[in-house]
C-alpha cells in the first residue's frame, strides 16, 4: 500500500503482463530515467500518484496509462510525460482537477481540466493531443475564429467507466480547460486565443 515502483537507468524499458493475469497496478509510480523511455504492452493503472521527473511513457489506445479514481499527477515536463493517450477515472460528486501531461512525439502539450460531477458514478475522462492541422477535422469555425492550429489538436472524451460508452449525464457547473502551446505552434498573438470546442 506504500510501495513506489521507480523506473530509472538509460535502458528502454517495457511494462508487460503474462497471460491472463491483471493488468499490472501501482500504487506510486515515478519516472526518473537518464535516457531513453518506457513502452507500456499493457494497460497500466496508477491508484495513488504519478511522479514525472524524466523520461517518456509511450501509449496506445489499448496500453494505456489510466489514473484509477483520486490518484493524482502534476502536468509533467518537457522531459517527461505521457506520448499518446492516457485515461483519468473520477467518481466525485463534486469538483476535481485532472491533469493530463501528455504529449506527441517531441511534442510536451499538456491539458488541466476541472471537472464538475453531480453524483459519484465513476466516469472516465480520456485525453490524447494530435500533430495534425485541424483544419482536417473538417469543423465550421465560429465566426468569431479566424484560424485554427495547423499543428495540434486535442482530444478530451468522457465515457462511463462501467461500460465505456460516451457520456454527458450528470455533469454539472462550469467545467474549464487549460492548454498549453510550444514555441512550434506559431503563436503570434496570445492576448486573442480561444479554445474552440466541437
Amino acid at each position: 500500500a506504500s510501495g513506489i515502483a521507480t523506473f530509472n537507468g538509460g535502458n528502454a524499458q517495457t511494462i508487460n503482463k503474462s497471460g491472463s493475469v491483471g493488468n499490472p497496478v501501482f500504487t506510486r509510480l515515478v519516472i526518473n530515467k537518464s535516457a531513453n523511455g518506457i513502452t507500456l504492452n499493457t494497460r497500466s493503472d496508477v491508484s495513488s500518484s504519478l511522479t514525472l521527473t524524466q523520461g517518456i511513457i509511450n501509449t496506445t489506445s489499448t496500453n494505456i496509462l489510466n489514473m484509477n479514481n483520486a490518484a493524482t499527477t502534476t502536468i509533467g515536463n518537457a522531459t517527461s510525460y505521457i506520448n499518446g493517450p492516457m485515461n483519468y477515472d473520477m467518481a466525485l460528486n463534486g469538483t476535481r482537477t485532472l491533469n493530463f501531461p501528455i504529449g506527441k512525439a517531441a511534442d510536451w502539450r499538456p491539458v488541466t481540466l476541472t471537472a464538475v460531477n453531480n453524483n459519484a458514478t465513476s466516469y472516465t475522462y480520456k485525453g490524447e493531443v494530435t500533430n495534425a492541422n485541424a483544419n482536417s477535422l473538417g469543423y465550421v469555425k465560429p465566426a468569431t475564429v479566424d484560424t485554427v492550429s495547423h499543428v495540434h489538436y486535442w482530444d478530451i472524451n468522457r465515457s462511463l467507466t462501467s461500460t465505456g460508452v460516451a457520456s454527458n449525464a450528470n455533469v454539472s457547473g462550469n467545467q474549464t480547460i487549460l492548454i498549453y502551446y510550444g514555441a512550434n505552434d506559431g503563436v503570434t498573438d496570445p492576448a486573442n486565443l480561444t479554445i474552440v470546442k466541437n
